[in-house]
């Protein structure tokens, strides 16, 4: 198969939107097929996952993006990037009618050369991937002309997303506007991929069931061998990953039960990745509490591997997440902590005896930590049954290629 992803965010250009594809395309490249990624241009490095995109660095396109959308897509912090910032926010909001947050409003165009390019050169199949969203609906366009299937792929909620992207935050007059775009980008897909299976279940409200289906994120067992082992007298307790600010008050409750455990000394807890300021400064006012920043992907899973248990923040509205971290602390058979609301991803690692759920408040967190300390050996005893292939990234690349095959 020649195939075109189509993902604003991938290696090297930093950030965890690129991570699902940067595993799926060098998956699909193993397992013989041509595939070239378009990406927006980046000036920055640093992706930790770039290692998985060496060998075919040829295949990456960087596509320019357009000046108004990159300036609001960065947190300004000197006076004139300030300036810049609410000038560019003032002419999206009158140029855009819906989402003016979307850091891929007007890139389409960069974007259409390249795909007619590639369509003369034999390539038959798109998947782009969301979000953000709004250059979706101008790609499925521009494959209907080009005669080439198009696949939306969807890590993200679109227009019920209450997390990210903005979506939360518009007027009722903008979110119509972002729900026609919608709509139309599911009627022109081929087929339409979520990464779980509640997104799935919302997007064939539009109809036709058939073309949509769930691939879910997974770990790569390339890396798994690589995990190495080992143990602490203290009760380790490792996050890897981005906190996201709407999981806030989540990490509150967290820290408040952690001044409720009276052997806290008994406790090791460390965070590895992104966080906001508030979270960071909430964090770091126990002792207990080491916060390492963004570290490589290989100290990252050294972390995991020499965790007692893997904690887990899920947002309100994503209790039903099984994210790539999730996945990793499968693959090194980690127990986890899953802190959230009552959802598919607590059930999930109770009903599997692989970790615990907590609601987020402190009392319960505190209960739950007293528990795993004082049954530490019980903790993820269901491990010794698990099987994890489901979550297996080789056999969910062949699954995402069968759908692709027969789109």
């Amino acid at each position: 198969m020649k195939l075109v992803i189509i993902s604003f965010t991938f290696p090297p250009k930093a950030g965890v939107g690129g991570r699902r594809w940067a595993k799926f395309a060098k998956w699909f490249r193993k397992k013989g097929h041509d595939v070239v990624v378009l990406t927006s241009l980046s000036k920055q490095g640093g992706s930790p996952w770039s290692s998985d995109i060496e060998d075919f660095k040829e295949n990456i396109i960087s596509v320019e993006q357009p000046l108004l959308p990159s300036i609001i897509s960065s947190i300004p912090k000197t006076f004139l990037q300030k300036v810049k910032y609410h000038i560019a926010l003032f002419l999206m909001m009158k140029m855009e009618n819906g989402n003016y947050y979307d850091a891929s409003v007007g890139w389409s165009k960069f974007l259409r050369p390249h795909l007619k390019e590639l369509r003369s050169s034999g390539y038959t199949h798109v998947v782009a991937s969301g979000g953000p969203f709004h250059y979706l609906l101008a790609i499925s366009e521009i494959c209907k002309e080009l005669n080439l299937r198009f696949v939306s792929d969807f890590r993200d909620p679109w227009t019920n997303n209450k997390t990210s992207f903005g979506y939360s935050e518009l007027s009722a007059k903008r979110l119509i506007v972002e729900q026609q775009k919608e709509a139309v980008v599911i009627g022109n897909s081929d087929a339409v991929i979520s990464v779980a299976q509640p997104m799935t279940d919302y997007f064939q409200s539009f109809g036709n069931e058939k073309k949509f289906h769930t691939i879910i994120n997974g770990y790569d067992s390339d890396e798994v061998s690589s995990l190495v082992s080992g143990t602490s007298m203290k009760l380790r307790l490792v996050f890897v990953g981005t906190l996201y600010n709407k999981a806030l008050q989540h990490v509150h409750a967290f820290r408040d039960a952690l001044d409720l455990i009276e052997n806290i000394e008994q406790f090791e807890i460390h965070f590895y990745g992104e966080m906001t300021e508030q979270a960071r400064s909430t964090l770091e006012s126990s002792s207990a509490v080491r916060i390492h920043g963004t570290v490589p992907v290989s100290k990252a899973r050294d972390a995991i591997a020499m965790a007692d248990l893997c904690m887990l923040f899920l947002t309100d509205d994503l209790t039903y997440s099984f994210s790539t971290k999730f996945c990793e602390y499968v693959a090194a058979s980690k127990p986890i902590l899953v802190i959230s609301q009552a959802g598919i991803t607590g059930d999930y690692v109770e009903e599997h005896r692989i970790g615990c759920h907590s609601l987020p408040d402190a009392q319960a967190i505190s209960r739950s930590l007293n528990d795993i300390h004082s049954e530490r050996k019980q903790v993820g005893a269901g491990y010794d049954k698990f099987d994890s292939s489901e979550f297996n990234l080789e056999r969910l690349a062949d699954m995402y290629l069968d759908i692709l095959e027969n789109a």
